[in-house]
């Protein structure tokens, strides 16, 4: 039969009452809720919480953590471990000359003070890539008997906003614990680009970045024996305010190999390795002008390989050539030397990694940046100054001693 629909519940009591249905009611029980569905329930937080608590941790633990690519890679070698003297470091003798001269003024500052100079606070090497720059660096310090702190450019940069500028004060703050000190920075143009053209760069952190570290370079003052040495392949896209005088201002290129920095090299790359008795380095090394260092190591590497590429070539026309009643016997090498006719395929599949779109790039800036330079480049004299011969206003305020404001 079709189900009534009551209008209200008084009336169902009525009906279920002429039935004979009796109606009770009792308060619901309140069931408390077990420990598995309050940890069901709690189970997403309480994951967050762990997981921000473990990336905290790792945060502030170094360089062990997984979080550890945020914090500054800095390299401390004392004299001890860094025994690298300019010796090593070939065929670069103008560039070491003018790096004589700053260890000079390191490794005795009172000659220069008692005519009131102070100790430079930097030079910027630049070069083409794989000329020296690194090596030449760890000379500077080990000659002038101090610490040495090397740090790569890239190494500051990281992903979390402030953390690259902390980076910078911690480098500074390691190479002033270490005084006297020569801090060194490879591949500065990662992080001393010219500023103002940071759009889209996360706010500007390069910009943020390189003031901190032209911030830290003006910090560290003539008394806490510090020297800036930087290098870079790209000195076009430097700030200029970092090679302004009181900054970088001392500027040492470093150029390709020249004909007896290249025979060291080929002697080195070869060392290990039999020659043929033909075989002239010397004339090897005048085909190789132009090369860095780089190139020639590759170029040593691919007669190699052609030796040893004929060597298997002739052991496998000889095991074709023999049967199996042949007795098995030690045969000679077929190939015992490198030759000239190696050397030949290498040089016919070798390349130069620098062009000389590159080394004009050099030329240019050395010319914009180093008045010497250029006047030698334009065969310019040097300018005649005609000193008045009056002199009686000379030093008048010799109470005057304040500190220089752009020292």
């Amino acid at each position: 039969p079709p189900r009534s629909t009551l209008s209200s519940s008084s009336a169902a009591s009525d009906v279920y009452k002429r039935q004979g249905v009796s109606i009770s009611a009792s308060p619901l029980e309140e069931k408390m809720p077990s420990l598995l569905g309050i940890l069901l329930s709690w189970f997403p937080m309480l994951l967050l919480i762990a997981v921000w608590i473990f990336f905290m941790r790792q945060m502030q633990g170094g360089k062990g953590g997984a979080m550890g690519f945020g914090r500054s890679k800095a390299k401390m070698m004392n004299e001890v471990k860094g025994k690298v003297t300019f010796n090593d470091v070939a065929g670069v003798e103008e560039a070491k000359e003018e790096v004589e001269e700053i260890v000079e003024f390191l490794r005795d500052p009172k000659k220069f003070s008692r005519l009131g100079g102070k100790i430079p606070k930097g030079a910027l090497l630049i070069g083409p890539p794989g000329t020296g720059k690194t090596l030449l660096a760890k000379a500077v310090a080990n000659e002038c008997s101090s610490n040495f702190v090397s740090v790569k450019g890239p190494e500051l940069l990281t992903m979390w906003f402030g953390e690259s500028e902390g980076n910078v004060r911690e480098v500074f703050d390691k190479a002033r614990a270490a005084a006297p000190c020569v801090l060194f920075f490879d591949e500065l143009d990662s992080v001393g680009v010219a500023r103002g053209g940071s759009h889209g760069d996360a706010g500007g952190a390069g910009d943020r970045v390189l003031n901190q570290l032209l911030t830290e370079m003006d910090g560290a003052g003539a008394k806490k024996n510090l020297f800036f040495i930087g290098a870079t392949n790209r000195p076009e896209i430097l700030d200029e305010a970092l090679i302004r005088p009181g900054r970088l201002d001392q500027l040492i290129y470093i150029p390709l190999p020249d004909k007896v920095a290249r025979v060291g090299i080929i002697k080195a790359v070869l060392r290990k390795s039999p020659v043929a008795p033909n075989v002239n380095l010397d004339f090897l090394a005048d085909q190789c002008e132009g090369f860095s260092g780089a190139d020639m190591t590759e170029l040593c590497q691919r007669a190699t390989k052609a030796a040893i590429r004929e060597s298997i070539a002739a052991e496998e026309d000889r095991k074709k050539l023999m049967t199996n009643e042949d007795e098995v016997m030690e045969m000679e090498d077929p190939v015992p030397v490198i030759t000239r006719a190696h050397f030949e395929e290498a040089m016919a599949n070798a390349r130069r990694s620098v062009t000389e779109y590159d080394l004009n790039k050099f030329e240019q800036f050395r010319t914009k940046f180093d008045p010497a330079y250029a006047a030698k480049v334009g065969n310019k004299t040097r300018a005649v100054i005609n000193w008045p011969e009056d002199n009686s206003s000379q030093f008048q305020n010799k109470e005057d001693d304040d500190d220089d404001l752009y020292a």
